[in-house]
């Protein structure tokens, strides 16, 4: 067992912790709530303590409203605007940069409320002071708050976890598609290699980076091996339709994203009933969303098999950490047909997709 990190590692390590991270998504959905969640959290709390009664509680709540709210979206905002410039910094300095530009926009906006206000009503000074420095001070919290959380998410920290949940997806087409190529062996030697290529495709998208996001035609690519294979396995009772013609190929994407909704259609549609069925599988860039459809046929009549909606628990899971609450995954049946529905940020204009 070694004692400790060796001179060079341990310098490395201390490189590593030092470098600035990147800046967290503050044009993300879910940060935009969190941020607002916080900003009336401690809206609530100074009411509560400025209150008398219920009465003046409520209106409390609604002068300090009228001023919070605004300047919570200016500044989520602003910071969203910069967050590529924001990268080269630490995580401190961003927070106190956060905490300049709340303090800025809170001059901003008491000196414009002000103009329109009779001078008897306009605030002292050591007032505007407290209003200003309480909202510097509040975004530099709300700040940390976000870079904490952004850390806690970090390819440092998320990447053993998303690699256990690609690990899971690994299995699941192994047995069938070794067993298929088994069979053709001595009848199709050709076949049986190009499965056995097909295979091996497959396995190394799924060792690669969990993190690492790989182009859409790719994904696609990799898909349609697995539906090789399967088809070889399965005959003439699998027909797959392909729906790409509005698909962004260049735009990235989770890898092994498709492969597990098409396992689950054979799975649990095709192979249980008793005539042909068909898949299909529709990918569109609809403004600023990527919407990826996967329905299969199946008989309602017939008892599916059970499942334990892993493969399903686990994409819902990785899209969460990619992607925060900007990603949505939608089951449903209507009777004779199963569909999966995906739904993720989509920016055309975005060559590189840096999720943090």
């Amino acid at each position: 067992m070694r004692a400790g990190p060796t001179k060079p590692e341990a310098d490395a390590l201390e490189v590593c912790a030092q470098a600035p991270t990147p800046a967290p998504d503050y044009c993300n959905f879910g940060t935009v709530l969190r941020v607002l969640g916080l900003a009336n959290l401690g809206l609530l709390v100074a009411a509560l303590m400025r209150a008398q009664n219920a009465g003046g509680f409520a209106l409390a709540v609604l002068e300090q409203g009228a001023m919070v709210e605004p300047l919570t979206l200016v500044c989520i905002t602003t910071m969203c605007s910069l967050r590529l410039r924001l990268n080269g910094f630490r995580s401190r300095v961003r927070s106190l940069i956060a905490g300049a530009i709340g303090a800025g926009w809170a001059l901003l906006l008491t000196l414009a409320m002000g103009a329109f206000m009779p001078p008897e009503a306009l605030p002292g000074v050591s007032t505007l002071l407290m209003r200003i420095s309480g909202f510097g001070l509040a975004a530099v919290m709300i700040a940390w708050t976000i870079e904490l959380r952004a850390r806690a998410v970090s390819p440092a920290l998320a990447d053993a976890r998303l690699q256990a949940l690609q690990a899971r997806i690994r299995p699941h087409f192994l047995f069938n598609s070794l067993n298929a190529a088994m069979s053709l062996v001595r009848i199709d030697p050709p076949l049986a290699e190009r499965v056995l290529g097909d295979l091996a495709e497959l396995f190394r998208a799924s060792m690669g980076d969990a993190r690492a996001l790989l182009p859409l035609a790719d994904e696609v690519r990799l898909a349609q091996q697995y539906v090789d294979i399967e088809q070889v396995r399965i005959g003439d009772r699998l027909t797959v339709e392909w729906d790409l013609a509005r698909m962004p190929g260049d735009y990235p994407v989770p890898a092994l994203l498709l492969q597990p909704l098409l396992e689950n259609a054979v799975h649990h549609g095709i192979e249980p009933a008793e005539q042909p069925g068909q898949v299909r599988v529709r990918i569109t860039g609809v403004g600023r969303e990527l919407i990826i459809v996967v329905e299969n046929t199946y008989d309602p009549v017939i008892r599916r098999r059970p499942g334990n909606r892993l493969a399903l628990a686990n994409i819902r899971e990785r899209l969460s950490l990619l992607y925060d609450l900007e990603a949505r995954l939608r089951i449903g049946g209507d009777g004779k047909l199963w569909r999966v529905s995906i739904t993720l940020p989509f920016n055309p204009e975005d060559g590189d997709q840096d999720r943090t």
